[in-house]
């Protein structure tokens, strides 16, 4: 039997809880229906938002609407925190992470994203992913890089954007690599 309590929307802000229970007696296969075992319990919560930085004036052409007014950049970001507990066999096995994104457009055909995922019982870093995407008009290209971890390597596509699958790639990494070979085009 599962269960989830989703708290309404607050302005950003997410909040989550889901339960699994077992209505018999994982020990003796007895039906306990008003008193299931938890299986496992899952929270989840999140914050995300945006503001915007200064980045100097746009323009300093005479008779130019907007010269001299300041330009600004929009960085979104979000944080995001998972905790699990799952229960098997007498065994219970807890797992807690944070999740941290925050993306900048560099300038109206540039964009920069950084996630980490940090998990909090390991005390480790566990995943850092930057991408970089630009805006070509017709095409579009992006470069992730994963500096460390089990997925360490770079994933570079360049496509036509109308047909994504008219495409270049070209990737590295541990398991891409070894499992497709890390090339592929047109």
């Amino acid at each position: 039997v599962s269960s989830s309590l989703r708290v309404p929307s607050v302005q950003n802000l997410t909040f989550q809880v889901t339960m699994t229970h077992d209505i018999y007696n994982p020990s003796t296969g007895k039906l306990q229906w008003w008193n299931p075992y938890l299986k496992s319990i899952s929270f989840n919560s999140g914050y995300s938002g945006s503001f915007k930085i200064p980045v100097g004036t746009y323009s300093d052409v005479p008779d130019d609407p907007l010269s001299g007014e300041i330009s600004s950049r929009i960085v979104q970001y979000s944080i995001s925190q998972r905790y699990t507990e799952t229960r098997s066999s007498g065994r219970t096995s807890i797992s807690n992470w944070i999740d941290f994104g925050v993306q900048l457009s560099i300038t109206k055909n540039w964009k920069m994203s950084y996630r980490q995922n940090y998990n909090i019982r390991g005390k480790e870093s566990t995943e850092k992913v930057i991408e970089l995407h630009r805006d070509l008009h017709c095409w579009e290209g992006s470069f992730t890089w994963i500096p460390d971890g089990s997925r360490q390597g770079y994933y570079f596509r360049l496509n036509v954007k109308l047909l994504p699958d008219i495409k270049f790639e070209k990737s590295e990494s541990g398991i891409r690599d070894a499992l497709f070979g890390g090339i592929s085009s047109f």
